[in-house]
């Protein structure tokens, strides 16, 4: 089976009242869950950030009442991907895949001394 990657937005966010609007958002806080289910096995990783959004031009403006949290997943994935040094979404989506990995084949192990 694949990796499942489920992004999402948190429901609290950060506003300002700029550019002669109010309620603009100019952060949120974003969740990247993934899972894979092996022979019966839930295996999951989540990830997760903070965004921030440049809000100096308007001209596309959505009233706060109005925002979707699809809207707002965009543009987080949106500034993950022309951000340099956040990572983009396939770079969070493949390091979460890589963790799942390591779970389902420990790339290290405990071992008890042989003399213990």
């Amino acid at each position: 089976m694949a990796v499942t990657h489920t992004w999402s937005v948190g429901d609290n966010l950060t506003v300002e009242d700029t550019g002669g609007q109010t309620d603009v958002v100019i952060r949120a806080n974003w969740m990247l869950r993934s899972t894979e289910t092996v022979n019966g096995v839930e295996y999951e990783c989540t990830s997760g950030g903070t965004s921030y959004f440049d809000v100096s031009d308007l001209s596309d403006f959505t009233a706060f009442a109005d925002l979707t949290e699809a809207q707002v997943l965009q543009w987080v994935q949106d500034g993950l991907n022309n951000s340099e040094s956040e990572g983009t979404v396939q770079q969070w989506e493949d390091g979460n895949a890589r963790n799942i990995a390591k779970q389902q084949n420990p790339p290290t192990r405990d071992e008890n001394a042989p003399w213990a």
